[in-house]
């Protein structure tokens, strides 16, 4: 292999550790950044704070919406932890008052009460 092709080869080599490198380096950046994220709402959270706002805010609505699944799931308000309850309440959810859970599952009273009310709008009744 002629010299000047082995250093056009080892060129490209260097280039492509340092470009991946690089992404790797952003990729744990930005873990991190999630990470430091995830640890303020989780403190703000369990000292009851509920106004929250845009990426914040966006987090707080993912732990509510797994909150709520679990309420459905016939999970009790007692079952949760402090940052899951205080979640809830930040997107107006009232863990102890089931006709606020946004989740509803099985045979409960809200979701008879919601068929009924779909049911008695249904074509071709007045």
């Amino acid at each position: 292999m002629p010299p000047w092709l082995s250093g056009l080869l080892s060129d490209k080599a260097v280039r492509s550790a340092q470009n991946q490198a690089g992404k790797e380096s952003r990729r744990l950046e930005e873990e991190h950044r999630e990470l430091l994220q995830t640890d303020r709402v989780q403190r703000k959270l369990e000292s009851g704070k509920t106004h929250f706002r845009g990426a914040d805010f966006e987090l707080v609505a993912d732990i509510a919406f797994e909150a709520a699944q679990e309420l459905a799931r016939r999970a009790t308000v007692d079952d949760l932890s402090i940052e899951e309850a205080t979640a809830l309440r930040a997107v107006g959810v009232n863990p102890r008052k089931h006709s606020t859970w946004p989740i509803h599952a099985g045979k409960c009273s809200a979701v008879q009460h919601i068929g009924s009310a779909r049911s008695s709008r249904s074509p071709g009744r007045a």
